[in-house]
């Protein structure tokens, strides 16, 4: 399992560290923090669990706590993404024992009732049509 701490010796103080990973294949893995991934270029068969999903340019999307994910590229164009890692206190110092993206958004601060959901709200994958997300990055 991967820990935020090998990441950067700041983590623990900061709660973040955002990474550019450029390699066309990830070992399975998994880890103790949310990691929110966008995808820069390129495309990949993504791995969670037993879910596979095709990501291309452009798609963003957060990996829960122990998930075990792998990527694989597609094609010749090198697969390229941002990680945001970080865990949720750097919202807020309450959030410090959660364990899990839905008790994160459930949360009294950011009250999403994930309930109307149709999955997990780690499941999905989203598209940034206008950049707007990346310019975030």
């Amino acid at each position: 399992m991967l820990k935020l701490e090998e990441y950067a010796a700041l983590a623990r103080e900061q709660k973040i560290v955002i990474d550019i990973h450029d390699k066309p294949t990830t070992t399975y893995h998994q880890h103790d923090f949310l990691e929110l991934t966008y995808v820069c270029s390129g495309s990949a068969n993504h791995m969670i669990e037993s879910v596979s999903t095709i990501l291309s340019e452009g798609d963003y999307f957060i990996v829960d706590y122990n998930k075990r994910h792998q990527y694989v590229q597609i094609g010749d164009v090198p697969f390229r993404v941002m990680n945001c890692l970080f865990v949720p206190q750097l919202i807020d110092e309450t959030l410090k024992d959660c364990r899990e993206l839905k008790e994160v958004i459930h949360n009294y601060l950011i009250k999403f009732d994930f309930y109307h959901l149709k999955g997990h709200p780690s499941d999905f994958v989203f598209h940034d049509e206008s950049g707007y997300i990346r310019n975030l990055f």
